[in-house]
């Protein structure tokens, strides 16, 4: 994909990428978006699975699978 055609994604103000025009996410995230899409789908219902969690055990559980789900999808999705 040529860069004009490219989706739109949040951009980063801060100076660790560059102009903050730049965005945050990957290239990578347009390659596989089904994959991103996915697991971002994943992660929205895991927290609102903690919303409703019958006790304090589940509640960590489940915090501890929105950490995981998190991290692998920043790892796969963020630039470096």
């Amino acid at each position: 994909m040529h860069a004009s055609t490219l989706p739109s994604s949040n951009t980063y103000a801060g100076e660790r990428i560059g102009k903050p025009t730049d965005t945050i996410a990957s290239p990578d995230i347009w390659t596989d978006f089904s994959d991103f899409y996915r697991r971002a789908a994943f992660a929205a219902k895991t927290a609102d699975e903690i919303r409703r969690a019958p006790d304090e055990d589940e509640v960590k559980r489940l915090h501890r699978a929105l950490g995981i789900a998190c991290d692998t999808c920043h790892s796969l999705y963020l630039k470096e």
